[in-house]
Protein backbone atom coordinates (compact mmCIF):
# COMPACT_ATOMS: atom_id res chain seq x y z
CA UNK A 1 0.00 0.00 0.00
CA UNK A 2 2.66 2.42 0.66
CA UNK A 3 4.22 2.16 -2.94
CA UNK A 4 0.76 2.42 -4.13
CA UNK A 5 0.79 5.70 -2.56
CA UNK A 6 -2.23 4.78 -0.12
CA UNK A 7 -0.28 4.98 3.20
CA UNK A 8 2.20 7.38 4.83
CA UNK A 9 5.27 6.66 7.49
CA UNK A 10 4.05 9.75 9.50
CA UNK A 11 6.90 8.56 12.42
CA UNK A 12 9.21 5.73 12.59
CA UNK A 13 10.21 4.68 16.24
CA UNK A 14 11.78 1.78 17.43
CA UNK A 15 9.19 -0.58 17.34
CA UNK A 16 6.11 1.38 16.60
CA UNK A 17 5.24 3.10 13.66
CA UNK A 18 2.57 5.49 12.82
CA UNK A 19 0.64 5.38 9.31
CA UNK A 20 -1.66 7.94 7.77
CA UNK A 21 -4.20 6.82 4.96
CA UNK A 22 -3.57 9.02 1.79
CA UNK A 23 -6.55 11.76 1.46
CA UNK A 24 -8.65 9.74 -1.28
CA UNK A 25 -9.28 12.55 -3.32
CA UNK A 26 -5.42 12.88 -3.65
CA UNK A 27 -4.70 9.30 -4.03
CA UNK A 28 -7.19 8.99 -6.94
CA UNK A 29 -5.19 12.12 -8.56
CA UNK A 30 -1.79 9.93 -7.87
CA UNK A 31 -3.37 7.44 -10.14
CA UNK A 32 -4.03 9.21 -12.78
CA UNK A 33 -0.87 10.68 -13.22
CA UNK A 34 -1.67 14.24 -12.03
CA UNK A 35 -0.38 14.59 -8.54
CA UNK A 36 3.27 12.54 -8.85
CA UNK A 37 6.23 11.57 -6.27
CA UNK A 38 4.50 12.01 -2.70
CA UNK A 39 6.01 8.89 -2.17
CA UNK A 40 9.35 10.34 -2.72
CA UNK A 41 9.31 12.88 -0.15
CA UNK A 42 11.71 11.68 2.59
CA UNK A 43 10.17 12.39 5.50
CA UNK A 44 6.58 11.53 4.53
CA UNK A 45 4.72 13.23 7.30
CA UNK A 46 4.50 16.26 5.11
CA UNK A 47 3.15 14.05 2.65
CA UNK A 48 -0.25 14.20 2.77
CA UNK A 49 -0.85 17.92 3.60
CA UNK A 50 1.85 18.30 0.30
CA UNK A 51 -1.03 16.18 -1.24
CA UNK A 52 -4.13 18.00 -0.19
CA UNK A 53 -2.87 21.43 -0.67
CA UNK A 54 -1.97 20.57 -4.72
CA UNK A 55 -5.61 18.41 -4.97
CA UNK A 56 -7.16 21.73 -3.48
CA UNK A 57 -4.75 23.82 -6.07
CA UNK A 58 -6.43 21.59 -9.03
CA UNK A 59 -10.18 21.74 -7.52
CA UNK A 60 -9.79 25.67 -8.10
CA UNK A 61 -8.33 25.52 -11.90
CA UNK A 62 -6.30 28.92 -10.65
CA UNK A 63 -3.68 27.97 -13.73
CA UNK A 64 -0.75 26.61 -12.22
CA UNK A 65 1.38 24.43 -14.12
CA UNK A 66 4.07 23.72 -11.76
CA UNK A 67 4.38 22.40 -7.68
CA UNK A 68 7.73 21.81 -6.80
CA UNK A 69 9.18 20.69 -3.39
CA UNK A 70 12.27 22.35 -2.34
CA UNK A 71 13.67 22.84 0.72
CA UNK A 72 14.68 20.91 4.01
CA UNK A 73 11.23 18.76 3.28
CA UNK A 74 12.59 17.54 -0.22
CA UNK A 75 16.52 16.74 1.15
CA UNK A 76 14.82 15.14 4.54
CA UNK A 77 16.81 17.19 7.01
CA UNK A 78 13.35 19.16 8.03
CA UNK A 79 12.67 19.46 11.61
CA UNK A 80 9.61 19.61 13.49
CA UNK A 81 8.88 23.20 13.02
CA UNK A 82 10.57 23.30 9.55
CA UNK A 83 8.35 24.77 6.53
CA UNK A 84 7.16 23.43 3.42
CA UNK A 85 8.66 25.40 0.56
CA UNK A 86 6.74 24.95 -2.95
CA UNK A 87 7.68 26.35 -6.04
CA UNK A 88 4.24 27.56 -7.80
CA UNK A 89 4.81 28.14 -11.35
CA UNK A 90 1.86 29.68 -13.27
CA UNK A 91 1.14 32.75 -15.73
CA UNK A 92 -2.23 32.80 -14.75
CA UNK A 93 -1.36 35.59 -11.91
CA UNK A 94 -1.01 39.15 -12.75
CA UNK A 95 0.87 39.97 -10.13
CA UNK A 96 2.87 38.74 -6.95
CA UNK A 97 -0.03 39.89 -4.52
CA UNK A 98 -2.74 37.88 -6.54
CA UNK A 99 -0.50 34.81 -6.21
CA UNK A 100 -0.30 35.09 -2.95
CA UNK A 101 -4.13 36.08 -1.96
CA UNK A 102 -5.10 33.04 -3.98
CA UNK A 103 -2.47 30.90 -2.37
CA UNK A 104 -3.35 31.94 1.20
CA UNK A 105 -6.99 31.36 0.58
CA UNK A 106 -5.86 27.26 -0.60
CA UNK A 107 -3.39 27.46 2.49
CA UNK A 108 -6.84 28.37 4.75
CA UNK A 109 -9.38 26.01 3.42
CA UNK A 110 -10.91 23.78 5.68
CA UNK A 111 -8.84 20.27 4.02
CA UNK A 112 -5.67 22.26 4.72
CA UNK A 113 -6.22 23.79 7.74
CA UNK A 114 -7.43 20.25 9.31
CA UNK A 115 -4.42 18.47 8.57
CA UNK A 116 -1.97 21.09 10.02
CA UNK A 117 -4.13 20.84 12.61
CA UNK A 118 -3.55 17.49 12.76
CA UNK A 119 0.71 17.76 12.50
CA UNK A 120 0.45 20.29 14.85
CA UNK A 121 -1.20 18.07 17.71
CA UNK A 122 0.95 15.34 16.54
CA UNK A 123 4.48 17.38 17.02
CA UNK A 124 4.58 18.72 13.95
CA UNK A 125 4.60 22.71 13.65
CA UNK A 126 4.71 24.07 10.07
CA UNK A 127 3.07 25.94 7.40
CA UNK A 128 3.09 26.27 3.79
CA UNK A 129 5.72 28.94 1.94
CA UNK A 130 4.84 29.56 -1.19
CA UNK A 131 7.44 31.21 -3.87
CA UNK A 132 5.23 31.86 -7.26
CA UNK A 133 7.16 32.64 -10.45
CA UNK A 134 5.93 32.83 -13.85
CA UNK A 135 7.44 30.98 -16.80
CA UNK A 136 9.24 34.13 -18.27
CA UNK A 137 10.99 34.27 -14.63
CA UNK A 138 11.96 30.75 -14.39
CA UNK A 139 13.33 31.41 -17.81
CA UNK A 140 15.58 34.08 -16.56
CA UNK A 141 17.25 31.46 -13.85
CA UNK A 142 16.73 33.30 -10.96
CA UNK A 143 19.40 32.25 -8.06
CA UNK A 144 16.86 30.20 -5.91
CA UNK A 145 15.99 28.48 -8.91
CA UNK A 146 19.54 26.45 -9.02
CA UNK A 147 18.56 25.05 -5.43
CA UNK A 148 15.11 23.92 -6.23
CA UNK A 149 16.74 22.57 -9.84
CA UNK A 150 19.16 20.10 -7.22
CA UNK A 151 16.77 19.06 -4.74
CA UNK A 152 13.41 20.04 -6.51
CA UNK A 153 10.64 17.41 -5.85
CA UNK A 154 7.79 17.84 -8.90
CA UNK A 155 4.36 17.26 -7.46
CA UNK A 156 2.42 19.04 -10.18
CA UNK A 157 3.72 19.94 -13.54
CA UNK A 158 2.70 20.07 -17.45
CA UNK A 159 6.21 19.77 -18.44
CA UNK A 160 6.74 23.20 -18.36
CA UNK A 161 9.25 23.08 -15.23
CA UNK A 162 10.77 19.40 -16.20
CA UNK A 163 12.26 20.80 -19.33
CA UNK A 164 13.73 24.38 -18.20
CA UNK A 165 15.07 22.19 -15.29
CA UNK A 166 16.84 19.58 -17.98
CA UNK A 167 17.88 23.05 -19.33
CA UNK A 168 19.57 24.15 -16.75
CA UNK A 169 21.00 20.85 -15.34
CA UNK A 170 22.57 20.77 -18.95
CA UNK A 171 23.72 24.33 -18.90
CA UNK A 172 25.70 23.62 -15.34
CA UNK A 173 27.05 20.75 -16.19
CA UNK A 174 28.26 22.28 -19.79
CA UNK A 175 29.98 25.10 -16.98
CA UNK A 176 31.31 22.58 -14.19
CA UNK A 177 29.06 24.31 -11.88
CA UNK A 178 28.72 22.50 -8.40
CA UNK A 179 26.76 23.10 -5.44
CA UNK A 180 28.78 24.14 -2.47
CA UNK A 181 27.40 24.35 1.26
CA UNK A 182 28.67 27.51 3.60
Amino acid sequence: MRKAGAVYVHEKKTRKWLYRLADPETYLLSIAGIIRNLEKIPQQRYSRLIGIFSTEVIKRNIGIKSIVLFGSVARGNARQDSDVDLLILSDAFKSLGEAVDKLVDIEYSPRVVQEIEWLENNGVSTHLSFHPVSSHTLQMHPPIILDIIDEGIPIIDDGTYRIEAKKIKARMNELGAKRIWL
